[in-house]
C-alpha cells in the first residue's frame, strides 16, 4: 500500500492510497467546508435551489 497524505487546507485532495489495483482519492473536508460556505454566502436564499428536472438518480453507499 502507498499512501500520501496532505491536510492543507489549499489542497483538494487530502490523501491517495494505492491499494492492489485501485487508486483511492480523498477529498479534503476543510477545502470542501469552504467551497459549499462560500456558494452558501453567493447564492444566498437562493441556495439549494435547481431547476426541476424529470430523471432519475441513483446513489449506492456501501
Amino acid at each position: 500500500m502507498i499512501a500520501i497524505n496532505d491536510t492543507e487546507e489549499k489542497n483538494i485532495i487530502s490523501k491517495i492510497i494505492a491499494t492492489g489495483s485501485y487508486i483511492n482519492f480523498f477529498i479534503n473536508p476543510l477545502w470542501l467546508a469552504n467551497e459549499v460556505l462560500e456558494c452558501i454566502e453567493q447564492k444566498e436564499d437562493k441556495y439549494g435551489e435547481g431547476e426541476e428536472k424529470n430523471e432519475k438518480l441513483i446513489i449506492e453507499s456501501p
